[in-house]
């Protein structure tokens, strides 16, 4: 999943540019001089690009993935290494314009033509606050809200290459139960996460994938009373908060 141009920050007409915050690092030479730029993680060579992503009408993104077995193999550890990095990466400008990357906040293991059950997130939720930073193998859904909602516009695909109009309905709230991989401690963890507003829409729109649906089957044309997603406009130097509140909005770490 990707934000849509309709859910970045236009002052005139009230919309939000989801922000992140850069991921490299510069490494100071010996002798005082400015050192080389590095990116983070992982080495550029062995990035996804869009390249690697596949677009709608490919067979592999209709169809149900396959449950991915366990204990993971190291081929499958790598892969999920790599579709979280590819997140990071496209949330850097400088990577991103680089080499050609669409901004996600979410990608499964399908769009990069593996049928598993398998999904990175990689985003900040809609108050800007709280990080979430997610690798899950086998999610389910196991319970969810009988209220609705929606993103403003439409939501947009990393598969789906075109603008695409249409409200696409999902619940506001869902309990999710799956296998959580941490590839700096290189462990496999069963538990069950809530999510709410955004986050809830991101992980319905990659479990989707893993059922082989795009988000365009599911476009109405109206979704009575449901509210769309709010997102709270990030804060700037012009706000009553003190500097100190208004320059430390950086991803918390999410608990386990």
């Amino acid at each position: 999943m990707y934000p849509t141009m309709k859910t970045f920050l236009d002052l005139e007409n009230g919309s939000v540019f989801l922000v992140f915050f850069g991921l490299l690092r510069i490494l100071g030479g010996s002798d005082g001089n400015p050192g080389e730029i590095c990116y983070n993680v992982c080495e550029v060579s062995n990035m996804i690009t869009m390249d690697d992503i596949i677009r709608e009408g490919h067979p592999t993104l209709e169809k149900r993935a396959k449950e991915v077995g366990l204990p993971l193999d190291e081929d499958t550890k790598k892969t999920l290494t790599r579709m979280r990095q590819f997140l990071i990466n496209s949330q850097d400008e400088t990577i991103r314009e680089e080499h050609g990357l669409r901004e996600g906040v979410g990608l499964s293991a399908p769009q990069i033509g593996i049928s598993k059950r398998m999904l990175a997130i990689y985003t900040l939720d809609e108050d800007f606050e709280e990080h979430h930073d997610y690798i899950i193998i086998n999610p389910k859904i196991i319970g969810h809200s009988v209220a609705k909602t929606y993103i403003a516009g439409s939501e947009g695909c990393l598969s789906v290459d075109r603008e695409v109009d249409g409200v696409v309905p999902r619940h506001k709230r869902v309990s999710m139960r799956g296998h959580f991989y941490r590839p700096d401690t290189d462990t496999v963890e069963e538990k069950t996460i809530r999510l709410r507003g955004f986050l809830s829409v991101v992980i319905q729109h990659e479990i989707d994938h893993l059922d082989g649906i795009l988000f365009t089957k599911r476009i109405v044309a109206d979704l009575e009373r449901a509210e769309p997603i709010e997102f709270k406009l990030p804060e700037t130097e012009d706000d009553e908060s003190t500097p100190e509140e208004n320059h430390n909005r950086f991803p918390k770490e999410e608990k386990t």
